[in-house]
Parts: structure tokens; sequence; C-alpha cells
């Protein structure tokens, strides 16, 4: 016999609330636990890991590498919170939901699978069919194929499987929403010609408006497999000190080369998956992957220009 509704939606509230603690509190041992009582995570994860390791680990992904925040995927400054946060605080009220942390905030992604799991417990299938398509699944995917280049397999396996989970939840509500348009007035970073370096960094970091995410890691990575340095400080800052010391040395082109192939492999993702939003992320990461050739002659003329010569 087939599970009642009520038993599905009680079972796709508790995988997501499970979700929302792995992503908010990391795998300590008392959620290990939880974890193994499913039967598509329990060996995705590592239940004798030094706990110490593993919180380091957490707080080394999501508060540094990979910051689970819808803002930093969808706002023009790479900002947390604006508007993505004022929307999905619009939609919780619509939900009558007020279980919301405060010390995550409205776009972080533990507080939007919980109120997923408040939907899935209470039957609110058109406020979770219209959150998953005008919110959540609109940045989803760029941060799951960010998590899947960083170096902590549990969180490698789980991410994919929580993306699935979630796509799985909006298959079930009903027709697809129809995709959007991508932008009609797509931003050209080059046209001014004061574009520099810093500027060049800042866009390439933001993922709304180059379409890819750039993370501490990535440009640590890029800097090790070119032989360069990077420097510290945001991301701006580091990629930009990135691209530099790489026209210096003679090492742009593989630098170039290596965000090319995130912006493929970021673009390949989108398209696998199925949304409203795939066209218009895949939109803006070709507009950048076009744009390659001329900021590598950009970042040239720059640092010729530094030298002297």
């Amino acid at each position: 016999m087939s599970a009642t509704p009520v038993r599905i939606g009680d079972a796709r509230a508790r995988l997501l609330r499970l979700f929302a603690r792995i992503v908010a509190e990391g795998l300590h041992p008392s959620l290990l636990a939880e974890v193994a009582g499913f039967e598509q995570l329990a060996d995705l994860v590592d239940p004798s890991r030094d706990p110490d390791q593993e919180a380091a680990d957490h707080q080394d992904l999501f508060g540094f590498r990979v910051p689970p925040y819808a803002g930093v995927f969808l706002d023009v400054e790479s900002r947390i919170g604006g508007r993505p946060a004022d929307d999905a605080l619009r939609s919780y009220a619509g939900g009558g939901w007020q279980g919301a942390r405060q010390d995550l905030g409205p776009d972080h992604l533990s507080t939007q699978l919980e109120f997923l799991g408040h939907c899935a417990e209470h039957g609110l299938g058109a406020a979770a069919r219209a959150f998953l398509d005008g919110q959540l699944l609109s940045w989803l995917a760029g941060f799951s194929v960010a998590v899947s280049r960083e170096p902590f397999p549990s969180y490698r396996g789980l991410i994919p499987v929580l993306e699935e989970a979630v796509r799985e939840v909006r298959a079930s509500l009903g027709e697809p929403a129809a995709p959007l348009d991508p932008e009609s007035n797509p931003e050209d970073i080059l046209a001014d010609p004061k574009t520099g370096v810093r500027e060049i960094a800042s866009w390439l970091v933001t993922p709304a408006r180059s379409g890819i995410w750039l993370g501490r890691g990535d440009v640590e990575r890029m800097g090790r497999e070119a032989g360069v340095p990077r420097g510290f400080g945001g991301r701006a800052l580091m990629l930009g000190n990135l691209l530099r010391s790489a026209a210096e040395y003679g090492r742009l082109g593989p630098v170039l080369a290596a965000i090319d192939r995130i912006a493929v492999q970021t673009a390949s993702h989108w398209k696998g998956a199925p949304g409203p939003w795939s066209g218009v992320w895949t939109a803006r990461i070709d507009r950048t992957r076009t744009l390659i050739a001329a900021i590598e002659d950009r970042i040239r003329r720059e640092a010729a220009q530094g030298s002297g010569s």
C-alpha cells in the first residue's frame, strides 16, 4: 500500500530539517546518529571522524569558502541579506512561519530549508512552489557546484543529495514554472576604458554579475597551480592580487584558463538543473567566457603600463 500524503509530507519535512541542521551546525556526533537513520545518507559520512576536526571543516567550508547565503549568490555586490533576505521574509510571513533562527538570517540555506520543511509538514504546496521557483532554486545549483570543488568529502556527497531532494519536492508540486528570460541589457564590464584589474576581479567574484562563484579556495588553488602568489584578504582582493602576479610572472593565460574551467563546470551544472533559472545563469556564464580573451588583453596592458614598458 502506498504511503499517505501526510506521511510523505512528514518524511520530506524531516529530511529537509535534517539538512538544515547539517548546514547550520555541521556533522557533530549527535547529528551523525540522525544522518545514519537515512539510508541514502549513511554512506556519505564518516562517524569515526574527530569531532573537533569536523567542526573546523564545517567552519572552513561554510564560514569562509562557500557561505550558504542567497545574498552572496544573488546580490549584485555579493552581500549577505539585502533583497534576497527581504523576499524570504515575505515568503515566511505568507506561509505563517515564525521559526527562523535569528543568528543565521532569512537568506541562509538552513533557514530556507526549515521553511520548506514547514510547508511540507503543513501541506502548503502553493507557498512552497512559489518559494522554490522564485528564491531557493534561483541559487541552489550555483552553491552546490561551488561546494563540489572544496576538499570536504562528506559535504561533497551530501549537498548533491540535498539539491536532488529539493528538486524532488518541487517536482511533486505540479508543473514546473516557465523559464525566465536572460537579462535584456547585460553588463559589459570592459565598456569603460578605465576598467582595470581591481574592477575585473570584483566583477568575476560576484555571481550575480559573472554567473560563477570564485571562492577563497578557488583562488588559492589557481595560485598554487600557476605557481604565483595571491596574498590574503577578501575574495576580490585575493583574485586581483593573483591576476596582477600572474601577469607579472607570465602566467596570466593559465589563471584565466582555470577560471574558464570553473565557468564551464558551473554552466554544465545549471544546464542539468531543471527550473526557471537555468537559462539566466548559463547566459551570464556564456558572456563571461566570451570576455576572457578581452580581459586578458586589458590586464596585460595595465601590467605593461605599471611596469613602465
